[in-house]
């Protein structure tokens, strides 16, 4: 039996009704399941766990010591006791039994080995800063790729001129189960000639009722990190951040911008995560590198310069080729994780 299916899930449910809906859960996953509510015993069994349960009662555990793969329980019919959920750093939460089938299918995800596959997330702390242009960069030049358009009304296929290109788009994806591979994913996603899978929107003129969540998302991204392609993720919702190994925030060089980026970078260090900065000059800068690295106190490793002309290239045939300045800008990212 391989390592990956001898990865226990810890179930620390204190609640004396909570407890045995939790266990049943568990169980159906088929892994070995360990029981405690010893803070002790669960930081150390969380350490080679799977998945860890948690509810009101001891989700103070993990308030201190991060980890990934901590999802929070709560009583049918709620409501879920989000503070708690948020100090404990949890990935999702759930009301049981209500949720169960829900809770066992975002289980069974973790049952892939996760490949080599390294994940960036970019995210821009205002609208217009650039971030899909440095996404769509950045997994250009780190081909192969996938790059993940996280904003429901994106277009990563538009920007990279590949709209008619046959492949499944996110409303065609039902990643719930967890069984879709890298490989399959990548099979049947629309690719650029420089073998950039891109997963985006599809576009209609009626309401589909479609919504782009971050558990969607989340699927999606460790579907991804089962293979070995570079993986990028153009985000504006913070709440996937926690699976990349990397977060880069696009900043224009501006005080308002830079006030944002201060409070964004503050909110994500307070969930162990630690951001890098890749400064953008629109029009008129306001502040330099040094400034930005003080103010919001992260690095930056990056700036990009205005290019002239990208605007029409990108509108009229799509970034086909990358610009100096943003190819030396991508490398700069990727030198981060050494990719």
């Amino acid at each position: 039996m391989s390592g990956v299916q001898q990865e226990a899930i810890v179930v620390a449910v204190e609640d004396p009704v909570l407890h045995p809906e939790a266990m049943h859960v568990a169980a159906a996953t088929g892994r070995p399941v360990v029981e405690t509510c010893v803070p002790a015993e669960v930081v150390r069994a969380s350490r080679s766990a799977s998945a860890v349960l948690v509810d009101a009662a001891t989700a103070a555990v993990f308030t201190h010591e991060r980890r990934d793969r901590v999802f929070f329980l709560g009583l049918d019919p709620g409501p879920v006791d989000w503070r708690r959920a948020m100090e404990c750093h949890a990935e999702h939460a759930f009301l049981l039994p209500a949720q169960a089938p829900e809770l066992l299918a975002t289980l069974g995800r973790h049952n892939r080995a996760r490949g080599t596959a390294r994940t960036i997330g970019v995210m821009g702390v205002c609208g217009g800063a650039g971030t899909s242009v440095l996404a769509a960069s950045i997994a250009l030049t780190g081909a192969p790729a996938l790059l993940i358009d996280a904003v429901l009304y994106g277009g990563a296929d538009l920007l990279l001129g590949i709209e008619n290109t046959p492949g499944a788009r996110w409303q065609d994806l039902n990643l719930g189960d967890g069984f879709v591979g890298a490989s399959d994913l990548w099979q049947a996603l629309p690719h650029t000639k420089s073998e950039v899978a891109v997963l985006t929107s599809a576009r209609t003129t009626m309401a589909d009722g479609f919504s782009l969540d971050p558990a969607r998302v989340s699927s999606a991204v460790e579907c991804a990190q089962t293979g070995d392609n570079l993986v990028v993720v153009d985000t504006c919702d913070a709440a996937v951040l926690g699976l990349c190994d990397l977060v880069a925030l696009v900043i224009p060089a501006e005080v308002r911008a830079v006030a944002a980026a201060t409070t964004l970078a503050a909110q994500l260090k307070a969930q162990r995560i630690h951001p890098i900065g890749v400064l953008r000059h629109r029009g008129w800068s306001g502040m330099d590198a040094d400034e930005v690295e003080r103010v919001a106190q992260l690095p930056i490793v990056g700036e990009v310069a205005h290019v002239p002309r990208l605007a029409k290239t990108v509108e009229t045939q799509g970034l086909r080729s990358i610009p100096r300045p943003l190819t030396k800008v991508a490398l700069d990212v990727m030198d981060e994780l050494n990719v």
